[in-house]
């Protein structure tokens, strides 16, 4: 599991470098971050097999692919 996050991790690094365009995925059935001011609104482009890996961590944990992302960003310092 932590060898997938580091994986999705470093992935999102190059994306987040590179947004053109809007995602390609999205999953209706994910919860959605609590409301919280955004200071930076971001959109990141996922392989279908990242896409596939987000969702399953998503669903294994309860957590919303926000809340996964934003642990993962948190992690780097």
């Amino acid at each position: 599991m932590v060898r997938d996050c580091q994986y999705l991790l470093s992935h999102l690094n190059k994306y987040i470098e590179t947004m053109n365009e809007p995602a390609a995925y999205t999953f209706p059935g994910f919860s959605t971050l609590s409301k919280k001011p955004a200071v930076k609104e971001i959109t990141v482009d996922l392989t279908p097999i990242e896409a596939s890996m987000l969702e399953k961590y998503c669903n294994q944990t309860g957590k919303a692919a926000t809340d996964v992302i934003l642990e993962l960003i948190q992690k780097l310092s």
